[in-house]
C-alpha cells in the first residue's frame, strides 16, 4: 500500500508541476517573430497516420537571435483531425508572428499556448491527490 501511495503521489506532484510550469509560461512576453518555415507532415504512429506541425521561426532579444521550432509549450505535436492541423498551420502562418519566450532563459519559446496540457495537469494533479486521499488517509484515519 505505501508504494501505491508513493507512485500516486509523485504522479500528483508532478503533474502540478507541470501545471505550474504551463500557467507560469502564459505570462512570458511575446515579440514578433519571423517565420523560416512552417510545415504539415502526414507521419504513421503504430500503424495510425497523423498530422504533424512543423515550424522554424527566429525571433531577438535583447540584441540576441535566437531559433526555435517548438509551436505550443509542453506538447501538441500530433494531429488525429487533417482540419485542426490546417487550422494550426494557418494559425501560424501569419505576417505578425508573436513567440512568447522565458525571460530568464530566452532560448525556451513557443508560438501558441498549450490549454489542453494545462488542462489534463490539472485534472492529473486533482484525480492523483484525490486518490490518495481516498486510498491512503481516509483509511488510516477509520483506524
Amino acid at each position: 500500500m505505501l508504494i501505491v501511495f508513493i507512485c500516486i503521489f509523485a504522479l500528483g506532484l508532478i503533474s502540478l508541476g507541470l501545471f505550474g510550469i504551463l500557467i507560469w509560461s502564459k505570462s512570458w512576453p511575446a515579440v514578433k517573430g519571423n517565420l523560416i518555415q512552417a510545415e504539415r507532415d502526414l507521419v504513421s504512429v503504430n500503424g495510425r497516420e497523423y498530422y504533424q506541425i512543423n515550424a522554424n521561426y527566429s525571433f531577438e532579444v535583447d540584441g540576441k537571435i535566437y531559433s526555435s521550432k517548438t509551436i505550443m509549450f509542453l506538447g501538441g505535436g500530433l494531429h488525429k483531425n487533417k482540419t485542426a492541423a490546417f487550422k494550426l498551420l494557418d494559425s501560424i502562418n501569419t505576417k505578425e508572428l508573436k513567440v512568447h519566450y522565458c525571460s530568464l532563459y530566452p532560448i525556451w519559446s513557443y508560438l501558441l499556448p498549450n490549454k489542453v496540457a494545462t488542462i489534463m495537469m490539472a485534472v492529473f494533479a486533482l484525480i492523483a491527490f484525490c486518490s490518495v486521499f481516498v486510498f491512503c488517509i481516509l483509511p488510516a484515519s477509520n483506524l
